[in-house]
């Protein structure tokens, strides 16, 4: 679908772990959605944080010919 976003889902099971669902957005395509330039994910472990992964996402910029960063969504682990 091409749209950027970040959803925990929890599956059925034994366990009931968390499981994330991380969708990139399209990086570099010339055919956008209105509602959503040009993106990526970068996707971060982050040893002894709490959370451990961030997902920061890069929304392209026309008025600076670049990527920055749009936000980021820290993944709690159960």
């Amino acid at each position: 679908i091409h749209l950027p976003y970040v959803m925990a889902v929890r599956p059925g099971g034994e366990h009931g772990r968390r499981l994330w669902v991380v969708q990139a957005g399209t990086a570099v395509s010339s055919r956008i959605r209105n509602e959503a330039n040009n993106s990526f994910n970068f996707i971060r472990y982050l040893p002894g944080v709490a959370g451990r992964v961030e997902v920061e996402r890069w929304d392209y910029v026309e008025l600076d010919d670049a990527f920055v960063r749009a936000g980021s969504s820290r993944l709690a682990f159960d």
